[in-house]
């Protein structure tokens, strides 16, 4: 028996603000097979490895979080015809992180046709996008003052329980939305 890990999954998420009123996402999948191992398709023993190191770049407006552009890029890989489906990236193009993304990733890059390791890395950088967001609109800026985005409740209510509809979370939202529609008539 082997007495360590025998494989390691890596995804990593960075969030960069660009000029443009964009965020760029851009994550990086690796696969590290810890130990050696045998390969079917190529008889062969392989001493341990990277298997996978898969990287996408993913550009989206603000605030309505519309995708402008996905690459994809696949530096290491098993075999050399996973690389036959680097520029699917072009099917993501106008796509909604709010509405319509999984059924979109489910479509192009689930089953036969896709590729499921670049379908979990762009589901973890769909995740990561919002935080990347949310830091966007509340970070407080070098001269110590703040945004004001008008943050579609959507994006988190009911994300999860902490934010469900009927919880204190999401009634604060909406109360404090409230109040400032108030002082805005006034």
């Amino acid at each position: 028996m082997h007495s360590g890990p025998i494989h390691e999954r890596t995804i990593t998420v960075k969030t960069f603000e660009q000029e443009d009123e964009t965020l760029l996402v851009e994550g990086t999948l690796v696969d590290d097979r810890l130990c050696k191992s045998y390969t079917y398709l190529r008889s062969a023993l392989w001493d341990p490895r990277t298997i996978h190191n898969i990287t996408a770049k993913m550009c989206i407006s603000i605030p309505d979080l519309i995708i402008k552009f996905v690459n994809t890029d696949m530096h290491e890989v098993p075999h050399q015809a996973c690389r036959d489906i680097i520029h699917i990236g072009d099917k993501f193009i106008g796509v909604s992180l709010v509405r319509g993304f999984n059924d979109k990733i489910r479509q192009v890059l689930g089953g036969k046709s896709g590729c499921i390791h670049l379908y979990n890395l762009l589901i973890s950088m769909r995740s990561a996008a919002f935080q990347g967001f949310y830091s966007y609109c509340f970070r407080v800026l070098e001269d110590g003052s703040f945004r004001k985005v008008d943050v579609d409740d959507s994006l988190i209510v009911n994300s999860c329980h902490v934010w469900r509809e009927s919880g204190p979370f999401a009634q604060r939202l909406k109360e404090m939305k409230a109040a400032k529609r108030g002082r805005m008539k006034e």
